[in-house]
């Protein structure tokens, strides 16, 4: 999910002449670059929350990206630890349907209570997550 990706990429250096010896792939000639991809809005806070405080952030349009993230990060939690409550910060304008049903299905799936909090605006998909977080534990900041 985002973050770094690592590519081997084999350096070939020109002789000056030619040695048989030379000639064969030498393995201490491959380099490993690193790639880096600009992370989502809610990438940056999953990875700077401490994982104790088993928290998400959905924000901006539920799309296909948003919602694979998203499904991502509830089932590394609930299998870091299955049955403890995860807390879903939403704000969000909506976006696809199908997207935003996949989260849901996952949030109906895992053991673990997903507590939803509004912060900001949650509209059209946002509001049914919101919608479809644990009764009693859907909340809306001012």
């Amino acid at each position: 999910v985002g973050g770094t990706l690592a590519v081997a990429c084999a350096e070939k250096e020109k002789p000056d002449k030619v040695d048989k010896e030379k000639e064969k792939p030498d393995k201490d000639r491959t380099t490993v670059k690193k790639c880096s991809f600009p992370k989502s809005a809610n990438e940056l806070f999953y990875d700077s929350m401490p994982r104790h405080q088993r928290a998400i952030y959905l924000c901006g349009a539920i799309d296909d990206s948003s919602s694979k993230t998203t499904i991502g990060q509830l089932l590394a939690l609930e299998y870091e630890d299955p049955g403890t409550p995860i807390t879903m910060y939403v704000t969000s304008s909506g976006g696809k349907v199908y997207a935003g049903l996949g989260i849901i299905d996952v949030m109906r799936s895992i053991s673990s209570p997903v507590h939803t909090v509004c912060v900001g605006h949650c509209e059209s998909m946002g509001a049914i997550i919101l919608a479809a977080g644990e009764p009693g534990f859907r909340f809306a900041l001012p």
